[in-house]
């Protein structure tokens, strides 16, 4: 996943902040409280969402009634906008449905209705599991500072653990250990079939040989048929040399 920009209106210290990513790498740099950690917490929020654990009234600029994260990456050769709307109604913030959406190489994909079908469409988009979507981008992606901490903190195997159970690498583990037993009887089936592509071989070449030994004994036969009706010709129209002949045969 790359992402070309983030737009961030009425989000925490940001009024209107367009931010654009070029190829490379790129350094945000600025004073405490300037806005830096908003910007990557801004990402992981468009992304995910209420599943990024990261609270609406966390987000939202205080005193403004509505605000907006936008982002656009390319991922697998397709260019995604994500925007995600926030509305203050009484006590509580919510979603804003209007400013709610979901682009895929400029066209709307997909009708709003509740924040989870936006989360899904995304996480699908991107190829994560759904129910390890927020953790993998976490440790692949974006790391926060407690989160680098703890995996630091933690001893070999803890860590190890923690990886496998996020990238499920234990059940590709159990699926390679099944498929070497697929593999013994897909390497016997191919023997078996190796030596059947050999006997038909074999008997294609001593089919070819009896053909051609065919055409000679056929070739044979019509020769010794002509000799037969010459010398049945022979014996209507001249009987007495063949009794001569057969009688020299005898005295031979």
């Amino acid at each position: 996943m790359k992402i070309n920009k983030i737009t961030l209106k009425n989000i925490r210290s940001h009024k209107n902040t367009e931010i654009s990513f070029h190829k490379g790498t790129c350094v945000i740099s600025g004073n405490n409280g300037c806005g830096k950690s908003t910007i990557a917490i801004s990402v992981e929020y468009a992304l995910f969402g209420s599943g990024s654990k990261i609270r609406k009234n966390a987000i939202l600029r205080r005193g403004s009634k509505k605000g907006a994260i936008i982002l656009e990456f390319e991922h697998n050769k397709k260019k995604y906008i994500i925007s995600r709307g926030l509305e203050r109604k009484g006590n509580s913030i919510v979603m804003d449905k209007d400013s709610t959406a979901f682009y895929v190489n400029k066209k709307d994909i997909l009708q709003i209705k509740r924040e989870t079908d936006l989360n899904e469409k995304i996480v699908e988009a991107l190829g994560y599991p759904k129910d390890k979507s927020r953790e993998l981008f976490v440790i692949t992606s974006y790391i926060r500072q407690e989160e680098i901490k703890k995996l630091i903190d933690m001893r070999d195997t803890e860590r190890k653990s923690y990886i496998d159970s996020i990238l499920n690498l234990a059940k590709y583990n159990l699926t390679w250990e099944n498929m070497k037993d697929l593999l013994k009887e897909i390497e016997i089936m191919k023997k078996g079939y190796e030596g059947e592509i050999s006997i038909k071989q074999d008997f294609l070449k001593q089919e070819k040989s009896v053909s051609k030994n065919l055409e000679g004994i056929k070739k044979e036969i019509q020769q010794i048929t002509a000799r037969a009706l010459k010398a049945k010709k022979n014996y209507q129209e001249k009987p007495e040399e063949l009794i001569h002949l057969l009688k020299m045969l005898l005295i031979w």
